[in-house]
């Protein structure tokens, strides 16, 4: 994990650092850690040692289990990667399309099987590029899978993308088969960067928490249990899945007393720059467009502010706590002065809490008992700049 500077801005409750901890570490939703070994994982408990004593804790109170760090796909050359219908992702070595159905290898869940049905896109970057670069192309050309599936391909030697309607029809290991304008047509597979997949079947039920692999590999499961070395996850995309713990990066689970902030629409926003320059608030993405990444580590899960703005959020009284970790954007460091305030129905909820680009990111915990509105404003820092503030908030998540 990375290090993190810990502050805790409540009374009578004290939050443990991270930093210079080893071993698994389990966060709590109210974001008490554990650091220990990983015993076991059950339909309703999770098992750990710490400091040699067993501790037990309900599934329903975890939050994460941090087990080693993991790479970011979408920002290794060459990466292909499959995106699947219930928002998880696949780090592939090989992929194949025949019948209808994806068979896709990967170094930590091994060989799957998926129908296209459950897949949303398929990218296929060249040794020079990436599949954040292949996303961005894609949002340019305003590429739109609703109706066709959308092949992106390259022309000639010129290195120009053109994009096509059509149906994929197979992708082999060195052709991809792709029907547009009423014909079946063969093209190159090295000519190929991304495939868009039309009406995939999008899962309504939210999964019971995703399981995230060393090689960044992230799927969801509706089940899990670990034991003897081994997490097994029944997944809605792949069906039963196992990965070594040798293979596991993290698992997170989503509690239905936890709202994320992210999915919450600010009920007012307040946005101006130093010179009248806006950067509008962005939720998943950083504010330079890519992926969020605070101290080496990418976020699947945040929002993305720069100073000066506000963000008031209803909450008429439902939530007992705010537990956030804050920071400023990798794209930026070691650049960027900003300062949080948190205030609860226009009252300060803690102390300002300063953030730099020099520094680590800045764990959060507040107490919002019978708090009906909530507003995070981003100030200028000391250098009373805007220059780089780009501020993420990352696993920002309100408890009842």
């Amino acid at each position: 994990m990375p290090r993190r500077r810990v502050i805790s801005i409540t009374l009578g409750w004290v939050l443990l650092a991270a930093t210079g901890l080893r071993g698994d570490t389990v966060e709590t939703i109210d974001a008490r850690l554990l650091t220990g070994d990983l015993v076991s994982i059950d339909a309703k408990r999770l098992t750990m040692t710490v400091k040699g004593k067993t501790q037990s804790l309900e599934l329903k109170d975890v939050l994460i289990v941090d087990v080693t760090a993991s790479r970011d796909p979408d920002r290794r050359p060459g990466q292909l990667l499959i995106e699947t219908a219930g928002g998880g992702r696949i780090a592939a070595t090989g992929a194949v399309v025949t019948d209808g159905k994806l068979t896709v290898s990967g170094s930590a869940i091994g060989t799957v099987a998926l129908p296209l049905s459950r897949t949303t896109a398929i990218y296929m970057p060249d040794g020079s590029s990436t599949v954040a670069a292949l996303r961005r192309r894609c949002r340019e050309l305003r590429l739109d899978p609703r109706q066709r599936d959308i092949m992106l391909a390259v022309r000639g030697d010129e290195g120009k993308h053109i994009s096509v309607q059509g149906v994929l029809k197979g992708i082999g290991a060195s052709r991809v088969v792709f029907t547009w304008k009423q014909k079946e047509r063969i093209t190159d597979r090295g000519k190929v960067r991304a495939i868009l997949l039309a009406g995939a079947d999008v899962d309504d039920k939210s999964p019971a928490g995703f399981i995230t692999a060393t090689d960044g590999s992230r799927l969801p499961f509706t089940t899990m249990t670990f034991a003897k070395g081994k997490m097994v996850c029944q997944t809605p995309d792949v069906g039963e899945i196992r990965i070594s713990r040798s293979a596991v990066a993290n698992v997170r689970f989503i509690s239905p007393r936890v709202t994320a902030l992210s999915e919450l629409k600010p009920s007012k926003v307040t946005q101006r720059g130093f010179l009248d320059r806006v950067f509008t608030y962005r939720i998943g993405r950083s504010l330079s467009g890519g992926a969020i990444r605070m101290d080496g580590q990418t976020y699947a899960d945040g929002v993305a502010v720069h100073s000066h703005a506000e963000l008031t959020y209803r909450l008429d009284g439902a939530y007992s706590r705010l537990v956030a970790l804050a920071g400023i954007d990798d794209a930026v460091r070691p650049n960027g002065d900003a300062t949080i305030v948190l205030l609860g129905d226009g009252k300060r909820l803690a102390e300002p809490i300063r953030l730099v680009g020099k520094g680590p990111a800045v764990r959060i915990s507040v107490s919002l008992e019978g708090i009906k509105e909530l507003t995070i404003r981003i100030e200028f820092g000391q250098d009373k700049l805007d220059v780089s503030d780009h501020v993420d908030i990352v696993d920002a998540r309100l408890i009842k």
